[in-house]
């Protein structure tokens, strides 16, 4: 059973690694002091430094220069954050990784489509951007279609002159989760100083832009005497759902109550969605949705003329709060005879849990689902068994999203085993695949859960559902054994890393820490060759076509790897920083401590050389002060003098005259 996954004990593995030859340099300063600088001198090499790993990419020159040489590998290291030189010269070219197109005359630029990639041109004519507007719409292209239809609007008359019909399908063609959605994904995990150096824009940056794009569309329609009907509302609706604005989603809600237009059932999930959801991928505020009462107090109603701390903006609790709202909405919509689907029954049990109350989705689950939580959590199988099951064409049908939902209200609210349970029991129920999507939200709030708060965390709430700190592993096991076999991301490895590293289990870290490279490995050949095609079917376009399809999800696709390789590479650093921590290796006594430290921390600085901190790093250990200086211009003689530690032998430099 899934939920059982987190019954079993842990098997702590051991910390020392394998003694492993390892040249080291040593410069006693103090007697309490010593510097070692990694040579560059043939060893045995990880897979890290496996030249056939590190083939340099078809197109090299869009790329970024790449060394294979070490003394070229030159770390950026700022605070958190280092990267190798070259590695974001493409990201960075033309201002950043969204660049802003050439001025159109509309009132913003598209978010996510640079022009250099795409073919656009100052030399595209109106006549055939309208051309490629009609090819884009029998395609179903999105990204051609924001293209050309940006272009072809320069043209005032052109929106207004569009039948209603047309209108209505460049709307829906031009869908958020087709062109905003993909990136909202990678954001969630990309560290905001790791956006800072890449040069590229905020996720809000990037979601206010299209949607200045899509108003500007509206306006010109409006401007030609066209009336906005529900088609158009539900489109900028479901724009601001994209990015999480609650309050410019208030605006546009009580602008359509005004204009006399009745919402249907995707009004309100839209609505629904961004109140639930507002803010949720801001870097500060995506990690407080937890359910503690810290966290309830700084959501609290705060004065007239004061703001909520930041990290807090997205809802509030209590009088006039996210529950209360979006119950009176679905109350109304209730009342007006608008018949409910899964989605709007998914979006009110998370709107009630984000207050603390689980009895009022247990009683959703209940009666929607037939799903009896409390039942379930008894093991009283005989009326599990009895309960009904729903027919596929019912609009509550369940789906990913319920799993989804079940795994995300339960984990914020600190009841991970209630969450296993019921998403297993409804899996099997309706025989619903546990989707990735799924499992990456069940294993990010047992990685919360079973993280060990110290100081001031003790008393705000944070021990709330605390589990043992191997419930991590245990899910994990469960996620990629049979029946599931799940294929991991590099956020997902990220969390079970930094679990096993609380753990000191370094041997089972470092195996992880490999697997998790593949990933990063995989995509940076993947942009390689979508790089390469990309630059095939630029030089092979000529004249015949301003807007080619191929060209435009291509460029898509380079730019979401991108983004993911930056992101998947940040993760490794952090990794290969956290193997070379401070005081967490001290001997105290222990021998597979004092072999870590003499051997197998040498040896994972020479096997994860290219992401090690470019300014060294240090830690105590029992013999005084290690400090690592990973300098890669030493090319003098050294001799071997054997240490009066058994097993262990010293390296120096001749040139340094030190005696033995």
């Amino acid at each position: 059973m899934l939920y059982s996954s987190l019954r079993y004990g842990a098997i702590r593995s051991p910390l020392g690694c394998k003694p492993r030859h390892t040249r080291l340099f040593l410069r006693f300063k103090t007697p309490k002091t010593i510097t070692l600088a990694l040579s560059t001198a043939p060893a045995t090499r990880g897979p890290i430094r496996n030249e056939s790993t590190f083939k340099p990419h078809p197109n090299e020159a869009l790329l970024g220069e790449r060394p294979d040489q070490l003394e070229e590998d030159a770390l950026l290291f700022e605070q958190d954050d280092a990267r190798i030189q070259g590695e974001l010269e493409p990201l960075r070219q033309s201002g950043g990784l969204f660049d802003e197109s050439e001025d159109d005359g509309l009132s913003g630029h598209s978010p996510i489509h640079p022009t250099a990639e795409n073919g656009l041109s100052d030399h595209d004519s109106i006549a055939e951007a309208k051309q490629a507007v009609m090819d884009a719409l029998y395609d179903g292209d999105h990204e051609k279609l924001l293209h050309a239809f940006q272009r072809a609007s320069m043209d005032e008359t052109y929106v207004g002159s569009i039948p209603a019909t047309m209108f209505m399908e460049i709307l829906r063609t031009l869908d958020p989760m087709a062109l905003v959605d993909p990136y909202k994904e990678v954001y969630r995990d990309l560290h905001p100083s790791d956006v800072k150096q890449l040069g590229a824009e905020q996720f809000q940056d990037v979601f206010y832009r299209f949607v200045s794009i899509m108003e500007d569309i509206i306006r010109k329609r409006r401007a030609a005497g066209f009336k906005m009907g529900i088609g158009e509302y539900k489109c900028i609706l479901n724009c601001i759902r994209s990015g999480g604005d609650a309050t410019a989603a208030r605006a546009v809600w009580n602008g359509m109550l005004e204009d006399g237009v009745e919402p249907d059932t995707l009004c309100y999930n839209y609505y629904f969605e961004t109140l639930c959801w507002s803010n949720a991928y801001d870097p500060m505020e995506r990690e407080k949705l937890r359910v503690i009462p810290y966290h309830m107090s700084m959501r609290l109603p705060v004065k007239l003329g004061r703001e909520r701390r930041p990290g807090f903006m997205g809802y509030q609790v209590g009088d006039r709060g996210i529950c209360q709202e979006v119950v009176k909405l679905f109350s109304n919509m209730v009342d007006k005879g608008i018949a409910a689907d899964e989605k709007t029954f998914c979006l009110l049990m998370t709107a009630m849990a984000r207050e603390g109350d689980l009895l009022g989705p247990k009683s959703v689950l209940r009666k929607v689902w037939d799903v009896d939580v409390d039942t379930l959590l008894s093991r009283d199988d005989s009326a599990v068994q009895s309960a009904e099951i729903l027919p596929t064409t019912s609009p509550v049908y369940p789906s990913e999203w319920l799993l989804f939902t079940i795994a995300h209200i339960f984990g914020s609210n600190n009841d991970i085993p209630t969450a296993l349970c019921v998403v297993d029991h409804v899996s099997r129920k309706y025989s619903l695949e546990i989707t990735r999507e799924v499992w990456a939200q069940l294993l990010e709030w047992t990685f919360v859960l079973a993280s060990r708060r110290n100081g001031n965390r003790k008393s705000d709430g944070a021990q709330l559902g605390q589990l043992p700190l191997q419930s991590v592993e245990n899910l994990w096991n469960t996620m990629v054994s049979e029946p599931y076999n799940v294929q991991p991301t590099t956020p997902m490895y990220n969390r079970l890393i930094r679990n096993l590293w609380s753990r000191d289990m370094i041997d089972l870290m470092l195996s992880n820490m490999r697997m998790g490279l593949q990933g990063w490995l995989s995509k940076r050949a993947q942009l390689g060759s979508h790089l390469g095609l990309l630059q095939q079917d630029e030089g092979r376009k000529g004249n015949t076509t301003k807007f080619p399809t191929s060209i435009e999800a291509m460029s898509k696709e380079v730019r979401l790897l991108r983004l993911q390789e930056a992101r998947d590479y940040a993760m490794i650093q952090r990794w290969v920083r956290l193997l070379f921590a401070g005081r967490r290796w001290n001997w105290d006594g222990d021998t597979k401590r004092l072999a870590w430290a003499l051997r197998g921390l040498p040896a994972a600085m020479d096997e994860w050389s290219r992401f090690k901190p470019r300014k060294g790093f240090a830690y105590n250990m029992y013999a005084g002060r290690l400090r690592f200086n990973p300098r890669d211009d030493l090319r003098m003689p050294v001799r071997w003098i054997e240490s009066t530690s058994p097993g262990i032998t010293i390296v120096q430099h001749s040139a340094d005259g030190f005696r033995e």
